[in-house]
């Protein structure tokens, strides 16, 4: 069953890229490797973004003595 699907999948490559098998999961694999590279220079990086959140959440708090509305206790 394997084998069939294989060599089903092999035929279709060349009817349809023009490519043998070999010249297509190479420029696949190519392909890949540019887009992971790229999006890991110029994507987002999530990590960044939310420990600057958390910065200015942490700096917006109102500190202990503000809270008590400026009476000393």
């Amino acid at each position: 069953m394997a084998v069939e699907l294989w060599e089903t999948l092999k035929e279709a490559i060349t009817v349809y890229t023009g490519l043998s098998p070999a010249t297509f999961f190479t420029g696949l694999a190519l392909g890949l490797a540019i887009y992971y590279l790229l999006s890991g220079l110029f994507g987002y990086s999530g990590g960044h973004h939310e420990r600057a959140t958390r910065d200015i959440q942490e700096q917006m708090r109102p500190s202990a003595s503000s809270c008590s509305g400026g009476r000393d206790q």
